[in-house]
């Protein structure tokens, strides 16, 4: 069932032997690729190999540096496939290719990340949460608890121009309210989970996910039941099904 509350383990539990997640930002690149952002611009790249079992199985054995500098950004994420965004704190949304993301190698294309947009950000307020939803999807939760949409056609390539965004990049409001949480993030395919402050954690499927449509499978979101204790630092999904959390 969609949305079942059913987990496993029944509670989360601790990879044994990990430290050092206590970074600015912590993300996955899919396929059991988790990135780290410290608090000096440097990203980081880890793969935990058992991703789907929960193995406290990793390589290697601790995160390595990947990139330098410059990833101290407002916003940080994955679209999957070494393909990261950002958005600075003067409100670009930057785009570069981690091209050594499946083994760990600091090779990046280009060298620097480069703007597809200069102007990132709602009419009015500010963006609390942005984040992927896949397949070039964007989502963007403003300070009043909307739900915004957008798709980068040029997601691989990190093209840029109005032809690479769907609907010519006009941001598309598919949510009206509830979603400005403390941690927002999805799964794919329209999953989006979000963690309240009490720690509940929340399910809603997007099933307008790919063109935008403001179509849900239930009206509001879910609490998931007796879930507790993901008011945590990082909350992030690993793809699956998979949820990490890092205090």
């Amino acid at each position: 069932q969609a949305g079942a509350p059913t987990f496993e383990p029944e509670h989360a539990k601790i990879l044994e032997g990990t430290s050092g997640f206590d970074q600015s930002q912590v993300f996955s690149g899919g396929d059991g690729v988790i990135y780290m952002v410290t608090p000096g611009g440097k990203l980081l790249w880890l793969r935990h190999a058992g991703w789907r079992t929960g193995a406290p199985t990793f390589e290697p054995e601790h995160a390595k540096v990947v990139g330098t500098s410059g990833f101290s950004q407002k916003y940080v994420f994955s679209a999957g496939e070494g393909v990261i965004y950002l958005v600075t704190e003067n409100d670009q949304l930057l785009w570069i290719k981690h091209t050594g993301w499946q083994a760990g190698a600091p090779t990046f294309e280009p060298e620097h990340a480069k703007v597809l947009i200069p102007n990132f950000k709602p009419e009015s307020g500010v963006y609390t949460h942005v984040f992927s939803g896949g397949q070039g999807v964007i989502y963007m939760v403003t300070s009043d608890g909307k739900l915004m949409w957008a798709r980068h056609l040029g997601w691989r390539t990190g093209a840029t121009g109005h032809d690479q965004w769907e609907k010519g990049g006009a941001d598309t409001v598919v949510g009206t309210s509830g979603f400005n949480q403390k941690h927002v993030f999805s799964a794919g395919e329209g999953v989006i989970y979000m963690v309240t402050e009490n720690g509940n954690l929340l399910w809603i499927k997007h099933t307008g996910w790919r063109t935008g449509a403001p179509t849900f499978e239930t009206e509001h979101a879910k609490i998931l039941e007796g879930t507790s204790g993901f008011n945590q630092m990082h909350v992030f999904s690993g793809g699956e099904g998979v949820i990490y959390i890092a205090p």
